[in-house]
């Protein structure tokens, strides 16, 4: 891919139409040369948004309203229009394409004329062929045709100021991250974590078998006198543990104490039985005699019992005829009161059946008079009805022509008064309508003020927010050199903290060499004392010693121990001095850095600053940054204030008028509404007028009041005949039913009599049969029940039933008795109960042996049955989980003397290519003094994960040392020849990609005169004849190095661009 053409309006600094020819230049090594703020790396941002619809930045990424220019009108569209060339099948292929942003538009028609609308961004793509590609596949198409998304593009095509310095100094687990999305290794970290939750998911299991085979053993009780007790104990415990390599053995173990628990309990068993049967047959001998004892104690009872009984039979007799005699007397009074019941009916319904008969005549004239005069009032009221209805519909008639006319005259008053009304109302509503009309003229007038008025507002805001925006910049930038002028306070007392430890370290050195060589002297001279001749010497071997070591002894002596605990602190000396070296090299690189990154960001701020104010200012600090930028804020906000102040008048003034609009229009139709009601009201008083003259000489009656008396007088007369009427109907109605009840009840008494006569002979019979049953006649019986009273008869029964069940019952008890002695001899009882309580306490203690021998082989077996079947399948689940936790710990980096991960080992074999590409730069920038080198693997592992750490291997002493140690140069050069190398790499492992434009964005003033020509020297070996490369540069140097230059200066009107070409 190779921009031809970079046109753009009213896009970011550029105000104005910008086109940047890219065949201009006769060389492919440019420079983009400019004032700071200028608008250089706008440029790149052009192309990025052009392709992707965002800028270049990765930190302050922008789209939309953003990137519209703060130069141009309202009214003119931003756009940017790219077009490029592609490598194709059959050669180069030319694709344009243009993009508009999100921005706004000014509404030239309709009810919102002339205010800001939103207007959504767009993008066309141009293909080769001429054919427009579909604008909704247009981003993901130029992704394919590039071969790179955004991100991928803006780490190839630009190398943007400190972003790879960062990269160049971060540790290995940032470095971990960046490479991640760069080389797509998150495969490799998804797999290390997959595998370490397998491990873990398989850990939990295990220890779900542990604690429940834990839980399982710790229900075994192990009998006391088992000879193999203290074995098991020991087992169980391990197991507790969570030790199950000894299942093995507990369960065999278990498999023995099963088998004895099982003895156990059949021993236990069988004795339980034999006691037990033992104990039935005493139970079974005590339950007999028992029994005996008491039949014997039961028919002598019995026996008294029946004599006293024998005693009164005589008595009981005589009683018992008597209650006969008593109870049929009872019998033969109930006939007779039923006799007497039926007589006394037959009695009332003859006397009833006289009486009926005596008043009928009587009632029956009553009756037929009573019908006579009911007949007379009936005709009457029909009479008066007639009359009365003719007088109270004359009166009715009269009394509405009497209501018409006096509604007719209330009427007439009330249209005079809403005629009178109608006319004022209507002149008013015509004034009124007259002034809104010539109200609503001047506000239209006033109005046209409002869109320009608006678009001043939305600027004003806009500055003050990029304003406050760009004043927390300044005072974080503030806050930024507050902490490097810290960091360089730290530093000097860190570069006096080492100076001291140096020493102290020199010190302790010299000292512990001089120990270490009197110590060697020492042994030399113990060797030497131990020579004899012809024997060989264990240091040379020889077995001729003519000059051996003579030891003076003038200086103490160290022993091996002490020697090596001075190493020790020699040791600490040095690391001690060596950590003070790496925090001095930290902290003037994080100064270095932070004074780099500081002048970009000054300068970017001052860029922004002489776009706020429309002039041209270099060389501002912060306090004067701030002071110029609060003065201006304060009169962005003094005009924002007046502005809005004007605003919102007009903003009032336009609800007013369409307010004004709506009623002027409500007004119109009040009027028409008042003309016709006012004609309306002209034709009812006419109307009005005419009725009233109509009803004056109509009517019966002169007056209401005569016409109402009449009304009154019929309806009082037609009243009294209707009384009179309903009265009589009353009497006659009373009389009928009077007669009507005495003929029926005449014939019910009629009918009822025979049948109580019948029923009086009948119960008469009944009374005679029962005497004569019985053989008690009248006088007997009745004498029998008085001289006993109901409740002496009650006693007399109640006796003799209770003699006669109690005679059954011993008779019954006596003879139970003598058959269950059937002639046997009472047992010894005391005996037998003793010898019973001796052998239930036996049978007591059988049983609970039983029990617990029983319990003990149950949950021994129980114990068994739950761990025997798993058991294989224990050691293979545990055998696995000690797999993947070891898998997942190398792959992890979490094993000692192993820390480095299985994603950081895959990404140092790609970082291994960057460097291959980017140590033929930096071994040239360097003039072949270093080149960049992974730390070495051992060492990458140990520790912690250091595996994407850099050193610097220097070629004129043979060392290495970490990257941070380089100097600000070197350290650019560095980080310039990684971009380089990573965007080779990215091009050679994307298949099909060629990318043939490249910008690099400052940090050349870092640089020596040398560094600096050697930098460009490369660059422009690099650019050949089909790369272009551009440097983005205010550096002054280089204006003389690079002849070809894109030169942007910026005024009033926003940014502008222009080749020179030398």
């Amino acid at each position: 891919m190779r921009p031809v053409r970079l046109e753009m309006e009213a896009f970011a600094s550029y105000g104005g139409h910008e086109v940047v020819d890219f065949t201009k230049p006769r060389q492919n090594l440019f420079l983009i040369t400019g004032d700071t703020g200028a608008g250089k790396t706008t440029i790149f941002d052009g192309i990025v948004f052009a392709l992707y619809g965002e800028n270049s930045s990765t930190q302050n990424r922008k789209d939309g309203i953003e990137l519209v220019s703060q130069f141009a009108s309202v009214d003119v569209e931003p756009y940017v229009e790219l077009t490029f060339t592609q490598e194709g099948i059959d050669g180069e292929e030319e694709y344009k394409i243009r993009r508009v942003p999100l921005h706004y538009k000014r509404v030239t028609r309709g009810a919102n004329k002339g205010k800001l609308k939103t207007v959504s961004s767009s993008v066309t793509l141009t293909m080769p062929d001429g054919m427009v590609y579909p604008s909704k596949e247009t981003d993901a198409k130029i992704i394919e045709i590039v071969g790179l998304d955004r991100g991928q593009f803006a780490q190839v095509a630009m190398i943007a100021q400190g972003e790879f310095m960062t990269v160049l100094r971060a540790p290995s687990k940032d470095k971990k991250l960046i490479f991640r999305k760069l080389f797509g290794t998150d495969l490799y970290d998804r797999v290390a974590v997959e595998l370490r939750q397998r491990a873990n998911e398989k850990m939990e299991q295990v220890n779900v078998i542990r604690q429940t085979c834990a839980t399982i053993a710790a229900g075994l009780e192990i009998p006391p006198n088992y000879e193999k007790r203290e074995e098991l104990l020991v087992l169980r415990e391990k197991i507790k543990e969570g030790s199950l390599s000894y299942m093995e053995e507990f369960l065999s173990l278990l498999t023995e104490l099963n088998e004895y628990l099982r003895a156990e309990e059949t021993k236990s068993d069988e004795e339980k039985n034999q006691v037990a049967k033992e104990l039935e047959e005493i139970s079974t001998l005590l339950t007999q005699g028992m029994e005996l004892k008491n039949a014997y104690e039961i028919r002598k009872s019995a026996g008294e019992r029946w004599k006293e009984l024998m005693a009164q039979k005589e008595e009981r007799q005589k009683e018992k005829i008597l209650l006969e005699q008593l109870q049929s007397a009872d019998q033969i009074q109930a006939a007779y009161k039923l006799y007497l019941d039926a007589q006394r009916e037959a009695d009332r319904v003859s006397r009833q059946l006289e009486e009926a008969k005596a008043s009928y005549p009587a009632l029956r004239a009553k009756a037929k008079e009573s019908e006579q005069q009911h007949k007379k009032s009936r005709d009457r009221l029909t009479e008066q009805s007639e009359k009365s209805g003719k007088v109270r519909e004359m009166a009715r008639k009269s009394l509405e022509l009497f209501s018409q006319m006096e509604q007719a005259k209330e009427n007439l008053v009330k249209v005079q008064t809403q005629a009178k009304e109608g006319r004022e109302v209507y002149e008013k509503l015509q004034q009124s309508l007259t002034e809104m009309e010539e109200k609503e003229a001047v506000w239209a007038a006033e109005l046209k003020a409002l869109p320009q008025v608006q678009k001043e507002s939305l600027l004003k805001k806009n500055g003050l927010a990029v304003a406050q925006e760009l004043l927390g910049t300044i005072e974080e930038e503030e806050r930024a050199e507050a902490y490097t002028k810290k960091l360089t306070e730290n530093l000097a007392l860190g570069q006096k903290r080492y100076e001291e430890a140096k020493e102290d370290y020199r010190k302790e050195k010299e000292g512990y060499e001089r120990q270490y060589g009197i110590f060697l002297d020492a042994q030399a001279g113990v060797l030497a004392r131990s020579l004899t001749e012809g024997s060989p010497c264990p240091v040379c071997g020889s077995t001729e010693h003519p000059k051996p070591f003579v030891w003076m002894g003038e200086a103490e002596v160290l022993t091996k121990e002490e020697l090596d605990q001075y190493k020790e602190q020699v040791e600490e000396k040095n690391r001690k001095m060596m950590e003070l070296a790496t925090k001095c090299n930290e902290t003037t690189a994080t100064i270095r850095e932070r004074e780099e990154t500081g002048e970009k960001r000054r300068e970017q701020m001052g860029e922004k600053l002489n776009t706020l104010l429309g002039e041209v200012q270099s060389g501002l600090s912060c306090q004067e940054m701030r002071e110029a930028l609060l003065t201006h804020m304060a009169a962005l906000e003094k005009e924002q204030e007046a502005v809005s102040q004007k605003l919102k008048e007009l903003q009032d003034l336009e609800k007013e008028h369409d307010r004004l609009r709506s009623v002027h229009a409500k007004r119109k139709e009040e009027t028409a509404l008042a003309a016709e009601k006012e004609k309306k009201l002209t034709a009812d008083l006419a109307r009005a007028t005419s009725l009233v003259e109509s009803l004056k000489d109509t009517g019966e009656f002169k007056t209401r009041e005569e016409a109402m008396q009449a009304d009154e007088k019929a309806e009082k007369d037609l009243l009294l005949c209707r009384k009179e009427e309903e009265q009589a109907a009353a009497v006659d109605e009373a009389d009928r039913k009077a007669l009507l009840e005495v003929s029926s009840r005449m014939q019910s008494l009629t009918e009822e009599l025979p049948k109580r006569q019948e029923e009086k002979s009948r119960r008469a019979a009944e009374y005679e049969e029962w005497m004569q049953k019985k053989q008690l006649q009248e006088e007997a019986w009745q004498k029998l029940l008085a001289e006993y009273a109901p409740e002496q008869i009650k006693k007399l029964r109640q006796g003799s039933e209770e003699y006669a069940k109690e005679v059954a019952s011993v008779a019954a008890s006596m003879e139970a008795a003598d058959q269950t002695i059937a002639g046997r001899e009472q047992m010894d009882l005391a005996a037998l109960s003793e010898k019973k309580e001796k052998v239930s306490e036996r049978l007591a203690l059988c049983q609970q042996n039983w029990a617990a021998a029983r319990q003990s082989a149950s949950v021994a077996r129980q114990i068994y049955d739950r761990l025997a079947p798993g058991q294989e399948e224990r050691k293979a689940a545990i055998g696995k989980q000690e797999v993947l936790e070891h898998l997942a710990d190398k792959l992890s980096g979490k094993l000692t003397g192993s820390r480095m991960d299985l994603e950081t080992f895959v990404q140092r074999y790609y970082l291994q290519k960057i460097l291959v590409h980017a140590n033929r730069r930096f071994t040239a920038m360097t003039a072949s003094q270093y080149r960049l080198e992974l730390m070495e693997l051992e060492d990458a592992a140990t520790g912690k994960n250091k595996g994407l750490d850099l050193m610097v291997h220097s070629f004129v002493n043979g060392g290495k040392r970490p990257v941070n140690t380089l100097s600000g140069g070197e350290s650019f050069m560095a980080a310039l020849s990684m971009a380089l190398g990573m965007a080779d790499q990215i091009q050679e492992s994307a298949a099909g990609i060629r990318l043939d434009v490249m910008f690099i964005d400052e940090g050349f003033g870092s640089l020596d005169d040398r560094s600096r020509n050697e930098a460009v020297r490369i660059l422009s070996d690099m650019a050949g004849e089909a790369r272009l490369i551009g440097i983005i540069s205010h550096v002054n140097e280089l204006k003389t190095k690079i002849d070809d230059q894109l030169v942007i200066t910026k005024d009033e009107k926003g940014s502008h661009s222009r080749w020179v070409i030398s």
